[in-house]
């Protein structure tokens, strides 16, 4: 196994690690998560698919620049890295809460409305 398809798998398991993304591969996972992730990002992890694509090619191999890739794994490393997921978790389950109350006070306020309207209070 290649040095780049190390690094890809490392990312993969930091994916599914800390997003709970799942997929057959790296390509995958990124093609799951499609706009959450930022453009940069996105743009980061299309360079290292066309690397791991062409890399195989004797001819074509010579044309990727390791520098450029180097640091497209380490902005996605580091990326994937901050992400906590029980944060994530809980953000989602306060989202959650607070439509559900909001909810609940507008349907409180409509029915206290319609009970004054009809001269019931």
């Amino acid at each position: 196994m290649s040095d780049l398809e190390t690094r890809t798998n490392q990312l993969a398991d930091l994916i599914t690690a800390n997003l709970g993304t799942k997929g057959r591969d790296f390509d995958g996972q990124i093609r799951r998560l499609g706009r959450t992730l930022p453009r940069s990002l996105r743009r980061d992890a299309a360079l290292i698919s066309k690397a791991r694509a062409i890399q195989s090619h004797p001819k074509l191999a010579g044309r990727i620049d390791p520098r450029k890739l180097d640091r497209a794994f380490s902005r996605l490393a580091d990326y994937f890295e901050k992400i906590d997921p029980w944060e994530r978790r809980r953000a989602f389950a306060f989202s959650v809460l607070h439509s559900f109350g909001f909810g609940m006070l507008a349907l409180l306020i409509l029915t206290l409305a319609v009970v004054w309207w009809r001269g019931l209070l």
